[in-house]
């Protein structure tokens, strides 16, 4: 009897022993799990990271290369954008009149920046879709501040997906180095001296464009009307600067002038 019960004592510890060494061993191999799905979920994250700082770069480099398009774009066609009325097609151009006989119309830098806000809703899914096949874009909506730089953010969603990850951008922004005084101040000042065609000064004129930095020539789309060109070489950068606008004299017919010959 005593040698049954030391038998089953030496069992009770030799089990004892067995659970203890299979409870360790699951502590183990859950630790070494854990461990490595924590390093899977660290790696997850650094790419996530990774693929979201190089999507919003990217993004912020379509804004800066659609925004400097579109502040030659816009200004090509007087400083508005989409405009529908009061406009004449010139060369490809939508130029706006600045005066239609009575009617003045001249836009302000803020409505000029509206135009450029629009031309980047309208035109930089492009540039966004070239970056993935799996990139989902929504609904940009830009706002721009034009001084000495041109400021542009966008408010749209981005999403990106690659396996398993899947991040997202809510919105970026850009700088353009373009000081919209240095073409707007010189430009109002031509239009308000070439507005009423019975002051034209030709020599005047020439001397404000050299003073201005900028060319300037002239053509006739009908007797009253004329489309102005005010050429900026290298006022964007490396690029030119082309700003149009054109005038329908009130007077021009009454007074039987040809505003071209006043600027031939």
């Amino acid at each position: 009897l005593h040698m049954r019960k030391r038998g089953q004592v030496s069992m009770f510890v030799i089990l004892g022993i067995v659970i203890l060494i299979v409870i360790s061993l699951a502590f183990f191999f859950r630790s070494q799990i854990a461990d490595k799905i924590s390093q899977m979920e660290i790696v997850k994250s650094e790419q996530a990271r990774q693929m979201e700082s190089d999507l919003q770069s990217y993004a912020s480099s379509c804004l800066k290369k659609t925004a400097a398009e579109g502040v030659q774009s816009v200004l090509s066609n007087g400083g508005y954008y989409g405009r529908q009325g009061g406009t004449v097609s010139y060369n490809a151009f939508s130029v706006p009149y600045y005066l239609d006989d009575d009617k003045e119309d001249v836009p302000k830098v803020t409505d000029i920046a509206v135009g450029l806000a629009r031309y980047i809703d309208d035109n930089i899914g492009a540039c966004l879709s070239a970056y993935s096949q799996n990139i989902q874009l929504g609904e940009p909506s830009s706002e721009v501040k034009m001084g000495s730089m041109v400021a542009a953010e966008v408010r749209q969603s981005l999403v990106l997906s690659s396996g398993e990850t899947s991040v997202k951008v809510s919105s970026y922004s850009a700088e353009v180095e373009f000081d919209i005084s240095k073409v707007y101040k010189p430009t109002m000042e031509f239009y308000n001296e070439v507005k009423n065609i019975s002051s034209v000064d030709f020599l005047g004129q020439g001397y404000m464009a050299l003073e201005g930095n900028y060319k300037f020539y002239v053509d006739e789309v009908s007797e009253r009307e004329s489309v102005f060109v005010l050429f900026y070489p290298s006022a964007f950068g490396a690029k030119n600067i082309e700003w149009m606008f054109a005038i329908r004299y009130p007077e021009a017919k009454e007074q039987g002038i040809n505003p071209l010959e006043l600027f031939a």
